[in-house]
C-alpha cells in the first residue's frame, strides 16, 4: 500500500459526507450498507498505515504532508459531527416509528376487550402486543 496518510484521511472524509447525505436523503439500507462496508475498508488502510509508520519509527514527517493532514483531520472531524448528528436522527426516527407501531397495535388489539379466565372471571388482554418486522419479532 503506497497511499499516505493525508490521502486516505480525505477519501474517509469524503465517503463520511456522501454518508450524511445518504442519511439526510434517505438512502436505501443496501446503500448505507454499502457505505459502512467503504468505511470499514478505509479505517483499516488509515490504522495499516499507522501501524507502518509505528515500525519504521516515521514520526517525522514534511511540513507539506503535516498541514495537509492537520488540514483533513479538521475536516473529518467535522463530517464526523455531522455523522453522529444524522445518526442520532435517524435512530430518534426509528425509535418514534416504532413507539407509533406499538401504540397502534396495542390499540387495535384491545379492542377484543377482555377474556374469560378458566375460573371465570374477566382477565384484560395482556397490554405488550408482538411487532413482526420483516416476518421477525
Amino acid at each position: 500500500m503506497d497511499a499516505n496518510l493525508p490521502e486516505i484521511v480525505g477519501a474517509l472524509t469524503a465517503l463520511m459526507v456522501e454518508e450524511n447525505g445518504a442519511l439526510d436523503g434517505h438512502a436505501g439500507r443496501l446503500r448505507l450498507n454499502e457505505l459502512a462496508r467503504i468505511k470499514v475498508r478505509l479505517v483499516g488502510q488509515l490504522e495499516c498505515e499507522v501501524a507502518r509508520r509505528r515500525r519504521l519509527d516515521e514520526r517525522c514527517i514534511d511540513d507539506d504532508e503535516r498541514n495537509a493532514l492537520v488540514e483533513r483531520i479538521e475536516a473529518l472531524e467535522q463530517a464526523g459531527r455531522e455523522n453522529a448528528a444524522a445518526l442520532l436522527r435517524q435512530m430518534e426516527l426509528t425509535s418514534s416509528l416504532l413507539d407509533a407501531l406499538v401504540a397502534e397495535a396495542r390499540r387495535v388489539s384491545s379492542r377484543r376487550a377482555s377474556t374469560y379466565g378458566a375460573a371465570g372471571e374477566l382477565t384484560p388482554p395482556d397490554p405488550s402486543v408482538p411487532i413482526a418486522i420483516d416476518s421477525r419479532f
